[in-house]
C-alpha cells in the first residue's frame, strides 16, 4: 500500500493478483521468460515493490526505461543479485561506468553509444552487458535495417577488446495490439536482423520482441523473452479486441 499524507488516498496493491495474473500470462507459452516493466515507479504501483514481489513469483528479468531508474531498482535489488535489469534510455553524458558497475543490461541503438559505452566498461575494470537494439518498424530507438552492420562491426570489436559483452537483441512492436500486417513485416525484419548478428558470431543472444500485446496476440513474435507490462497489472492491451475479463486478468490497483 502507497499513502500519502497530504491527501486523503491510497493506493491498495493487490500482490497476489499479480501472482495471478504472471500465472495466466506464462500459459500463453511457458517456454518464454518473462521480463517485468517496471518503468515509470512501476507505472504507480511501486517499482521496488512490484519487482521484490515478482522475483519472488519466479521472474528474472525487470525492464526500466531510464537509466537512473535502473540503478534505483539494482540498489532496491541489491540483496537479489540473480535479477537482471534491462534499461534503453539514457542521455549523451549518462554515468554509464556507474550503470555498468550496478550490472545492468543496457541497450545499444548505434556505434557512437557503443563506444561511450567501451570506453565506460574499460574505466569501470568490467565489461559491460548489452543487447543489440534494432528499429523494425517502430521508429522509436534502434538501428535501422541499412544501420545494422556498422553496429554490428563495432559490437564485434568491442567484443574481441573485452569491453563489452553482447547478450541480447531486441525490437518493439508498433501495432502489436492490432491483427495488422505492419507485425508481420517487423517480424520479419527483426528475424532477419538476428540471422545477421549470427552471421558474426553473436549466438546464444537473448531474443525479445513481444510486449504484452506480442505475448497475447502473436506466438511467432515470442521468442526467448516477452516483455510483461500492461498485461501483467491487470489490463488489456486493447479492449476492442479482448476485455480484461476474457483474458483472465485482475487489475492489481
Amino acid at each position: 500500500m502507497v499513502m500519502n499524507t497530504d491527501f486523503p488516498a491510497r493506493a491498495i496493491i493487490d500482490l497476489s493478483a499479480l501472482e495471478r495474473n504472471l500465472q495466466q500470462l506464462r500459459k500463453y507459452d511457458p517456454n518464454v521468460q518473462a521480463m517485468a516493466i517496471v518503468k515509470a515507479n512501476a507505472y504507480g504501483h511501486g517499482g521496488a515493490q512490484i519487482a521484490r514481489a515478482a522475483l519472488e513469483f519466479g521472474v528474472k528479468w525487470f525492464g526500466v526505461a531510464q537509466l537512473a531508474e535502473a540503478r534505483q531498482l539494482r540498489e532496491a535489488l541489491k540483496d537479489f543479485p540473480e535479477a537482471r535489469i534491462f534499461t534503453w534510455i539514457f542521455s549523451p553524458d549518462a554515468d554509464l561506468e556507474s550503470a555498468i558497475k550496478s550490472d545492468l543490461d543496457i541497450a545499444v541503438s548505434n556505434p557512437q553509444v557503443l563506444l561511450a559505452i567501451a570506453s565506460a566498461a574499460r574505466a569501470a575494470g568490467k565489461k559491460a552487458r548489452i543487447h543489440l537494439a534494432v528499429d523494425t518498424g517502430m521508429g522509436r530507438e534502434g538501428a535501422l535495417p541499412e544501420n545494422l552492420a556498422p553496429l554490428l562491426s563495432s559490437a564485434q570489436l568491442a567484443s574481441e577488446a573485452g569491453t563489452v559483452a553482447v547478450s541480447g537483441i531486441w525490437s518493439h512492436l508498433a501495432r502489436g495490439d492490432e491483427a495488422e500486417q505492419a507485425t508481420a513485416r517487423q517480424l520479419a525484419a527483426f528475424e532477419q536482423a538476428c540471422e545477421e548478428a549470427e552471421k558474426r558470431g553473436f549466438t546464444g543472444l537473448v531474443r525479445h520482441l513481444s510486449a504484452s500485446s506480442g505475448l497475447l496476440w502473436h506466438p511467432q513474435a515470442h521468442f526467448d523473452l516477452a516483455r510483461y507490462g500492461i498485461a501483467m497489472y491487470g489490463l488489456t492491451p486493447n479492449p476492442a479486441r479482448a476485455t480484461t475479463t476474457s483474458l483472465s486478468l485482475t487489475p492489481i490497483m
